[in-house]
């Protein structure tokens, strides 16, 4: 898969059937420094609970769809026009998947849900993402410093993104 130009990516619903991928990639060393790792039962409660959507992303090669990692939307019952990204994982960095995983997000988020803004936060050491998330046309809107607290013990500061509707129809009215 050293090429994104003839991959897509596919958003389906994860299903209890996902959750060893969903918890062996959590679990994987080079993910520990970057997202938290929750436990089966916290994934069970949260699958079947109408504020969370778990979501796998498959590449969709010419040959089949592959398991490519998940995400967690949140915020989605609140009756608010706002979803968080409240986690992305992915099986493998610097292939491309990032770029339309996030891509296919956004189509979900404003297209299929119908919302206005799109929010999430990262860690300020985690460049991969904070890279991937402007390039994709988030805007950062500021930094909670310090506020979490890593898995080694380590304060670190949170970047917030967002992106609103309009923003997102802007840069992509030729696919609408």
């Amino acid at each position: 898969m050293g090429s994104s130009e003839n991959l897509t990516v596919v958003l389906r619903a994860a299903t209890r059937d996902d959750l060893d991928r969903i918890m062996a990639l959590e679990r994987r060393a080079d993910m520990q420094a970057f997202i938290f790792e929750s436990s089966c039962t916290t994934h069970m409660e949260a699958l079947t609970n109408p504020d969370f959507s778990y979501l796998v992303i498959e590449t969709d090669t010419p040959r089949e769809p592959t398991w490519a990692g998940f995400c967690i939307l949140s915020d989605l019952s609140s009756g608010s026009s706002k979803v968080t990204l409240k986690r992305l994982a992915l099986e493998q960095a610097g292939q491309g998947v990032g770029t339309l995983a996030v891509k296919a997000i956004q189509r979900h988020v404003f297209k299929t849900l119908g919302k206005h803004r799109l929010a999430l936060d990262c860690y300020a050491d985690n460049g991969r993402a904070v890279r991937l998330y402007e390039k994709t046309g988030f805007q950062r809107e500021g930094v909670l410093r310090e506020a979490s607290v890593k898995r080694d013990g380590r304060r670190m500061s949170l970047i917030l993104f967002s992106m609103l509707k309009h923003e997102y129809d802007a840069n992509h009215q030729d696919l609408t």
